[in-house]
């Protein structure tokens, strides 16, 4: 089905790791659903919130109110896809 994993100090930052969709059930707006719920959480209100992602996943993250920080992030393991990190300020939509 679908997860997502989220770091929270409870008080200034929080990280996103993941929000996974089960392959047969992408594109029926699950991650987008998840991700909505993830960010009421209260805990989340005022928090600054970071993602890093694969470049293909960037829109993904923009739509749910991410911002690309100015430089993207390269893989550590050479892979030649390079990796975006955004973030998100707390009460944002």
């Amino acid at each position: 089905m679908a997860a997502a994993r989220v770091v929270i100090d409870g008080v200034y930052y929080a990280k996103l790791y993941d929000v996974i969709v089960a392959a047969d059930r992408r594109g029926e707006g699950i991650g987008t659903r998840l991700l909505d719920a993830v960010f009421d959480h209260p805990a989340l209100d005022d928090v600054f919130c970071s993602v890093t992602c694969r470049a293909g996943l960037v829109d993904f993250y923009q739509r749910a109110g991410f911002e690309p920080y100015p430089s993207p992030v390269e893989r550590p393991d050479g892979d030649p896809e390079s990796m975006s990190h955004l973030f998100r300020r707390g009460g944002d939509a």
